[in-house]
Order: structure tokens, then sequence, then C-alpha cells
């Protein structure tokens, strides 16, 4: 599947207060790395449903089987214009009560910290869930960076950017680090890969663990199955 096709960005976590006996308070996105300034066109609005799930009797796993683990991911919403009561309610009846609404540059986002087997049953739980509350909600990605610079791959695999860097050119390494997916001319700016390829080459190296590596191609596969449907 061809992966230019399909938007990629990458947004920060929410910080979420303990809501009251109401309707969701009012919540902020942020950025959790800081490569952004925040959007001034941002809304306060966004409902932490988690911690509302308890009055429900709503278990946070949503799988009977298997061990599970709590994956923290964030959803890009179309087809909600604004996020009314209505809305809101009606997400959450549908399970999406584990989940923070928010609504930035006129975009609404989803950000999840589900319980599950395994990332991609998370996500996959979560679009069955935005789909069930039928208030005309798309999930249009996973907003994640899947295009990353070398301080960006540094970061997430805990090394300097000069090891990274070393790594890239040979000078380090086994060698035979993937080749840059974009921005590779001498006047553009630092080239980037694709994560995917990248934590393949990381995991046959032994510098990340087999989880890490499925993770990076489901979020992968996913995005393009939903970029594809977009366009269809």
């Amino acid at each position: 599947m061809a992966r230019d096709s399909v938007a990629r960005t990458c947004l920060g976590s929410a910080l979420v207060s303990s809501p009251s006996k109401g309707r969701m308070q009012n919540q902020h996105f942020v950025d959790a790395e800081k490569s952004r300034e925040p959007c001034p066109a941002c809304s306060p609005q966004s409902r932490p449903m988690s911690t509302l799930s308890k009055r429900n009797g709503r278990k946070t796993a949503r799988h009977k089987k298997g061990p599970v683990k709590e994956h923290d991911f964030t959803l890009v919403l179309s087809g909600i214009t604004e996020l009314t009561p209505e809305v809101q309610d009606a997400l959450f009846e549908a399970g999406c009560d584990d989940a923070t609404l928010s609504m930035c540059c006129g975009r609404p986002f989803l950000t999840f910290t589900r319980a599950a087997p395994a990332l991609k049953d998370a996500i996959f739980s979560a679009i069955r869930d935005v789909k069930k509350a039928n208030v005309g909600a798309e999930v249009l990605r996973i907003d994640v960076c899947n295009l990353v610079t070398q301080s960006e791959i540094a970061r997430k695999i805990g090394r300097t950017r000069q090891l990274v860097h070393q790594y890239v050119t040979g000078e380090r390494g086994p060698g035979g680090f993937p080749p840059p997916a974009c921005n590779v001319s001498e006047d553009a700016d630092s080239p980037m890969w694709y994560w995917c390829d990248v934590a393949h080459w990381l995991y046959q190296n032994n510098m990340i663990t087999e989880e890490a590596l499925r993770d990076a191609q489901a979020l992968s596969l996913i995005n393009d199955v939903l970029g594809l449907t977009c366009l269809g």
C-alpha cells in the first residue's frame, strides 16, 4: 500500500484533571515532546471519560483472555464539527469512556488509554466504539509520527543523536541502515525515515523488542488502510 497517500501528524497527549459529576471539564491539548507550539485555534472543550467509567461499572480491560496492558494512542476524527453534549454522551455510552475528546484547529481528537493484549487490539476496539456511537464520526488516522528524524529516532531508543548519525553513515553498528524516505537533497532540511523501516533494522540488531517492532508495523499498516478507506 502506498504510504505517501496518508497524512501524517504528531500530537502529544492531553493533560486531564478530575471531572465533576456533570459534563466534561475544559481541557487543553499539549504536545508531549514540545515539537510544536500549541495551536491558537484549539478549543478548550474536552471530556475526560476514563474517570467517569467507574460510575457505570465499566471495566477498563475489554478483553477477558490473555495478558493485558495499557496502550496510549490518539485517533483523529472527521464528521464532527462541534463537541455537543449529545456527541460526548454518545461516544461515552458507545465505550469511549477511557478517552479524552478534544477539538484542535477544527479537528476532533480522541486520546485513549486502553487496556488490551496488544496495541492493535486496543486501536481496533476503539475504532469500533467510535463507529458504534453513530454520531457521524469517522476515524481518519492514528495520530502518530510515522516519519522521524535522527533526533526523534534517538529519543525513541534512548541513544544520542550522534550515535544514531553513526548508525546512518555506517561508522558504528552492523551497517545497512535503511535509506531516508524524504528530505534527502543537499539543500533540504534534515532527512526523515519511516519509523517502521527503522524499527525493523533496530529489531534485527537487537536494539528494540519484538513488541516494539510489532507496534510500529501495526501503526503503519492501520494508517495505510484508513488512508485508502478515506480515498475510496
